[in-house]
């Protein structure tokens, strides 16, 4: 049976491993790369950007008619240059936003209407701003970060919204980082920021800006970090496409990943054909469409080519586990999945599960019968629960389909995953206060039997109102052994904080991962005692075995408490005999040891045992004269 469960998965794999698929459908009527693309009343206008490094800019808007199928062409305001902007659709109107005039960055905004065909000029921003990003909610339009002039690698944090109603800017609370060269999506009221560079580092890290709090929280990073991409939505997914790394070296990047904002989660997506940087995206009938871009660094050169990612095929969409942690041999997983299915066909999907070394491999029917962890019957939700797994491994998830009618086979790759390693978990954590923010480092622990934790990474997460935003808060890990502890010893995280409603503790959490997905959650409160050295705080009560152990008269007791409070440590005999009390005092939050000197005693097996609240916990030792 697993032989040809081996060869069923390989076959589909092979047969169909892409989502989605690429098309080149055409070109524009020039190159141009670092414009934009929106759609109005039917026409797609592409607005600026730029032919070559070394040639002259247009001065123009491409527009493609959709019903004609005919390209025209329309001056920008004032007949100016315009590239490295960004642009918006609000009530029908288009708005294009900053970015360069060949020689310098500039705040100006314009405002084209299709119904009149003129440009006006609306107010200016209050900051320079080339290569930002902006989306529109609720008739405003937000704008982020950037470059304030050319050069200027460094980048901006601050943000601004713009009210179209009359005409005004206001400041937006910072970014937690500042960045330019990303991009925007505005989904659910919430503004998700992607990418960017800040100096010579690209950014993983995804941002999102709630308008109504005008606050900023983090998400789980892009898989690749990356600037100068483009964005868009399609099915409440965000599509992240090229991009380079650097635009002095590269690489360019033909990379497509899809985030999905409900479950936090990234997958990854059939990759353009062709890699680009620089270049625009837009969502038009089910379908994402990509113009031009930059295919070289610098010098730069621009492209015409427009490509088309469709969705034919039947794929699996909005997945999910119960258990991104499963204990071997106990937990069952349970996966649903919603599918995307255009031509409403009839079809049979399984889910198909392997471990990292595709030596366990499983085949499971999803069902939409409300028995699977799928809800309801025939709601579109299909489940199945996987068995409980008998090793220690990672396992990664596909759905294959078969369409009934067409018996065409397809194959949704790694849509999910989890572990029956570890669990890997929050050991303590320490911090100290080098300046007026507070420095903290995680301790991780990996409970495996027989596992080591490679590639790991942790994110630090305080939702404390009091605490604000940190924008680089994920730390990688070395890699960690069975039993092992490790930390982000040489990277703390800085965590800064409103002084006036600090209460003198933190909650915090840490997402543990492998590989950059997932896999354990732990937390802890940190109440903090005292800044002068740095301060450990277990995130549960400790007691460690004696060393030496055997001793000879003399050995040191461990333990840790993770919250202030009374200390009893006592020596007990064979009899059970409480026959010495070495501690019994408040002591803080944290590690401590106490000696314990023996030479009164004889030879023999004794037992030390600590009482702390309601913790209560006993160890053996052995005492050689």
């Amino acid at each position: 049976m697993k032989a040809f469960l081996q060869i069923f998965f390989l076959l589909v794999t092979q047969i169909c491993l892409a989502q989605g698929s690429w098309t080149k459908i055409g070109d524009m009527p020039e190159n141009r790369y670092a414009h934009t693309v929106n759609e109005l009343g039917g026409k797609i206008y592409l607005v600026g950007g730029v032919h070559t490094e070394t040639s002259t800019y247009p001065r123009t808007a491409l527009v493609y008619d959709r019903s004609s199928g005919v390209w025209a062409e329309i001056p920008l305001c004032n007949n100016k240059i315009r590239n490295c902007h960004t642009s918006c659709v609000v009530d029908g109107k288009l708005y294009v936003i900053g970015g360069n005039d060949s020689s310098t960055i500039v705040s100006t905004m314009d405002m084209f209407d299709p119904n009149t065909g003129e440009w006006v000029s609306k107010n200016s921003m209050s900051t320079y701003r080339g290569l930002t990003a902006c989306a529109s909610i609720e008739g405003k339009i937000y704008v982020m970060g950037g470059m304030r002039q050319l050069g200027d690698y460094a980048g901006l944090s601050t943000g601004e919204v713009y009210n179209t109603t009359n005409d005004t800017w206001t400041q937006l609370a910072d970014m937690p980082s500042y960045r330019w060269g990303h991009s925007a999506v505005a989904l659910n009221g919430k503004i998700y920021v992607f990418g960017g560079r800040s100096t010579s580092t690209p950014y993983t890290s995804v941002e999102v800006y709630d308008p109504q709090t005008n606050t900023w929280t983090t998400k789980s990073n892009m898989p690749t970090a990356r600037y100068c991409l483009t964005t868009c939505l399609l099915d409440s997914n965000i599509f992240a496409i090229g991009g380079w790394a650097h635009s002095g070296s590269g690489p360019l990047y033909d990379k497509v990943e899809i985030y999905n904002p409900e479950s936090d989660v990234w997958l990854t997506e059939s990759p353009l054909p062709v890699a680009r940087a620089v270049l625009a995206s837009i969502v038009l009938d089910g379908k994402i469409y990509v113009y031009g871009g930059a295919r070289t660094t610098h010098p730069c050169m621009g492209t015409s080519a427009i490509y088309e990612l469709s969705y034919d095929d039947i794929f699996a969409q909005q997945p999910y586990v119960d258990k991104p942690y499963a204990r071997k041999n106990i937990d069952s997983v349970l996966f649903r999945t919603r599918f995307s299915n255009i031509n409403d066909h009839q079809f049979t999907a399984h889910l198909i599960c392997t471990n990292s070394d595709n030596t366990d491999i499983d085949s499971l029917t999803l069902f939409d019968d409300g028995f699977h962890g799928d809800s309801l019957a025939n709601d579109g939700l299909y489940g199945g629960y996987i068995p409980p797994r008998t090793i220690e491994d990672f396992y990664f998830i596909s759905v294959s389909i078969i369409d009934n009618q067409t018996n065409k086979y397809h194959n949704t790759p790694d849509r999910c995953r989890f572990t029956t390693a570890g669990p890997v978990v929050l050991d303590s954590i320490s911090y100290t206060k080098p300046w007026t923010n507070y420095s903290v480092k995680t301790f991780i622990r990996n409970q495996s039997t027989n596992t080591t934790i490679t590639k790991a990474s942790v994110k630090l997460i305080c939702d404390d109102p009091w605490v604000l935003p940190n924008s680089s808060n994920v730390r990688t890990l070395p890699n960690i052994p069975p039993g092992g502890i490790t930390s982000n010893t040489f990277s703390s995280f800085s965590v800064n904080y409103i002084d006036s409603l600090f209460p003198g503790y933190f909650n915090f959490k840490v997402e543990i991962m492998s590989n950059d997905w997932t896999y354990w959650v732990d937390s802890m409160q940190v109440i903090i005692t005292g800044v002068d050295d740095e301060v450990t705080v277990p995130s549960a009560f400790k007691l460690e075995q004696n060393f030496p152990n055997p001793f000879n008269p003399t050995t040191t007791i461990g333990f840790g408490i993770p919250e202030k409070g009374n200390v009893r440590l006592s020596i007990i005999n064979v009899l059970g005999e409480e026959i010495k009390v070495l501690l019994d005092e408040v002591k803080e939050a944290g590690f401590h040891s106490v000696e314990f000197n023996g030479s009164d005693l004889p030879s023999s097996v004794y037992f030390y045992r600590i009482q702390s609240g309601n913790f209560i916990e006993t160890k053996k030792m052995l005492l050689l004269r």
